[in-house]
Parts: C-alpha cells; sequence; structure tokens
C-alpha cells in the first residue's frame, strides 16, 4: 500500500512537471528582431510609432525587378526600424527609368505614395552630404568595381546598420532574395494586371509553366528539355525565358504546345537583356517582365533551369504561395 501510494505521488509530480515545462517551453520571452523574418511574412505583426514626417530615406532600387523589390523591401524595414518616410525612385535604374508607382500601389502608411521630393527641403541635412544638391537632379546609377556611383561619382550604398542623424538618407543598391515584408505592402496596378488578364485568357486552363534562364546566367538547356520531355509534349506550355534562340528552339521542336507573349531582345554571348533590350519601348519591356513571372506562378506546375535565377526564385515562391500572389494581383 505505501508502495502504490508513493508510485501516485510520484506520477502527480511528473504530470505537474511536465505541464509546467509546457507552460514554458510556450510563454517563455522570445527575443524578436524589429524586422521582418521570412517565418512570419504573411502575418507581419509590425507596429509603427507615429511618423515623423521630417525624416525620409530616399531608396533608389537597381538590378533587375525582383533586384529591385528586394531593395526596396531592404529600405522599407529600415523605415520602419528609424520611423522614416521612404520615398522611392526608380528612375535612377538605366534599364527601368520610370515612375514605379506606375507600376505598383505601396500600402504601408511609411511609404510615400508617389514619386516627390516636394516635402524635402534646402534647409533639411543629408546624408552622404554630397547628394543634397543632386536630389532633384537626372542622373543614373552604374556598377562599377564592386560599388554604385552616379554619374557624378557619389557612392549610393548607405550603411543600414546606423541610425543616422540627419533630415534624409540616400540608399541605392541592388540585391537578389525575396522581400518578405514588403510582399504584405503593395499590389500592382492595371496597367500589368489588365495585361496579365488578357494573356492568361490565351492560354489553356490548365497549363505548365517553365523558366528557362540562358543569357548571363548559362543553363544546360539540351539536359533540361530532356530531362522534361514528357512533360513538354504532354501538357500546354508557358515559356519564360531572357533567350529568344532558346525560345525558338523550344517551339521549333514543340510546336503548337508552346505559348508566350513577350518581346524579347537578341543579345550576344554572356549580355543580359536588361541592359541590351534595344529598342523595345520601355513600357513594354517593363511590363512583360512583371507578366511572365505572374504566368509563370500561375501555372499548375513550374520548372526552372537555373539555381542562380532570382526571378525564378521568385515565380517559385509566388507559385508555392498563392495567397501571396492573389495579393499582389489585388484580388
Amino acid at each position: 500500500m505505501k508502495n502504490i501510494l508513493i508510485i501516485i505521488i510520484l506520477l502527480i509530480i511528473i504530470l505537474y512537471l511536465k505541464k509546467y515545462m509546457t507552460n514554458c517551453r510556450y510563454n517563455r520571452p522570445v527575443k524578436k528582431s524589429s524586422l521582418i523574418s521570412k517565418e512570419d511574412f504573411i502575418s507581419p505583426n509590425i507596429s509603427t510609432q507615429s511618423i515623423n514626417l521630417n525624416k525620409y530615406i530616399i531608396c533608389y532600387p537597381l538590378g533587375g525587378f525582383c533586384d529591385m523589390l528586394n531593395i526596396i523591401n531592404r529600405c522599407l524595414e529600415y523605415a520602419i526600424k528609424y520611423n522614416r518616410i521612404l520615398i522611392i525612385d526608380a528612375t535612377k535604374e538605366w534599364w527601368f527609368q520610370q515612375d514605379i508607382y506606375k507600376y505598383i500601389t505601396f500600402t504601408h502608411e511609411n511609404i510615400y505614395n508617389k514619386l516627390s521630393y516636394s516635402n524635402i527641403t534646402n534647409n533639411m541635412t543629408v546624408y552622404p552630404p554630397e547628394f543634397k544638391n543632386l536630389i532633384n537632379k537626372k542622373f543614373n546609377i552604374s556598377f562599377i568595381s564592386n560599388e554604385y556611383y552616379t554619374d557624378f561619382k557619389n557612392k549610393t550604398e548607405t550603411d543600414l546598420s546606423i541610425d543616422y542623424t540627419e533630415d534624409v538618407i540616400i540608399y541605392g543598391s541592388a540585391s537578389g532574395g525575396i522581400a518578405y515584408t514588403l510582399l504584405n505592402y503593395f499590389y500592382f496596378n492595371t496597367i500589368i494586371t489588365d495585361e496579365y488578364y488578357n494573356r492568361l485568357n490565351k492560354l489553356p486552363k490548365k497549363y505548365i509553366s517553365f523558366h528557362i534562364r540562358n543569357t548571363d546566367y548559362k543553363s544546360d538547356v539540351d539536359g533540361f528539355l530532356l530531362k522534361h520531355h514528357q512533360k513538354l509534349i504532354n501538357n500546354s506550355v508557358f515559356i519564360g525565358t531572357d533567350n529568344i534562340t532558346t525560345r525558338d528552339e523550344i517551339k521549333k521542336k514543340y510546336g503548337k504546345n508552346v505559348y508566350y507573349f513577350s518581346d524579347i531582345p537578341k543579345v550576344d554571348g554572356n549580355n543580359n537583356i536588361h541592359y541590351n533590350h534595344g529598342n523595345i519601348d520601355q513600357t513594354k519591356f517593363i511590363i512583360d517582365c512583371i507578366v511572365d513571372i505572374l504566368l509563370l506562378a500561375s501555372a499548375d506546375e513550374f520548372y526552372y533551369s537555373s539555381e542562380r535565377s532570382g526571378y525564378s526564385k521568385f515565380a517559385l515562391f509566388l507559385f508555392e504561395n498563392k495567397n501571396i500572389l492573389n495579393k499582389i494581383l489585388n484580388k
């Protein structure tokens, strides 16, 4: 009897400890980053302070379209963390050269709702200081010797780990990755979505998609096509690629199964198409770039040829997260 009582007491103690440890495991305070992580991008919990309307960060997003989104994401996180207004100026990127607000509506309260420097006054301090007289000037930014420089030889990559005291901060760069925070706070305008639905309606209801990067990043196209040969002959296929020769070869081989819509410039060697799109209309080139991503992601299956391609990875991310795809389509 005594032994049974001891066993019962031990069981009660074990159950109590188990409950206590469970509570500790789930209720223990966790130090969280002020930036939004990959894990909580779908339902971010960003608590913003009262926004300081006299503090700004001017963002020059550079590189390909996915790079540009990632840089805007980086600047937005800085604006949130340090209580600033974000102004996005994509006109400095040579291949884009347009107002990004024409294509995208941004919904976060820290992002200024148009490209305007009207609130940047002459008495405001600027970092880097050499940009003080450049903000309203036209210039391009180029990648030279692993640094980004304006036409006036000013570096644009400011250290965003610092909380600057200046009124206006300048930042311009290119960087791959997924814009996890930003994806919660923008959608494409009708100039994009109208063309997306126009092209989507020309595709069969069920289709698979392939993205083949084959200019600056080379792909083993023959091996890739051989691997997916059965998919290509048995399905309707949407092709997104930066290489017109590659697309023509696929069309010739697989015929009526293959669909595409974009105008692709013919480039030589290892040149990418961002900076070599010749006489293709600038607006058409931008629309093609964005709509191709959306069509790749909207397919029933998606395959890509290059692990290095940020464009492919962004399409894959949207393909795997249809709720985010629908959100940026403003559904």
